[in-house]
């Protein structure tokens, strides 16, 4: 699972419209006319990385720009901090420490994703 900043997927349609010389009204107007209902407002959301979700309306606009989403999840900022508060709780510093924790992880997350009671 690959996560990607909102923020930094709103930068990259930002650049496109620039470099394709549209505004957020026009590429409403065109998303709109492929059938995809979008507003301008919904535009700068997206640019401005104010979305969850690469789906819906927003997955149509970045498809649109040729921004790719791969079934990114966008990383909730609050769960950055939870992570990074227990990392902090539980790594002494060492790489072997870091090498231990990360195959924790990496071990819970492929559990979860084989349906165990983690997910």
């Amino acid at each position: 699972m690959e996560y990607r900043d909102s923020v930094r997927l709103g930068e990259q349609l930002r650049a496109w419209m620039l470099a394709e010389g549209l505004t957020e009204e026009q590429l409403a107007a065109l998303v709109s006319a492929k059938g995809m209902p979008v507003s301008q407002s919904w535009i700068s959301r997206i640019c401005a990385g104010r979305f969850k979700r690469t789906g819906g309306k927003t997955g149509e606009v970045l498809r649109f720009a040729g921004i790719e989403t791969g079934g990114a999840v966008v990383a909730d900022k609050r769960g950055r901090r939870v992570l990074a508060k227990a990392l902090n709780e539980v790594w002494d510093g060492s790489l072997q420490g870091a090498i231990a924790i990360a195959g924790v992880l990496r071990s819970a997350g492929a559990m979860a994703r084989k349906g165990s009671p983690l997910s």
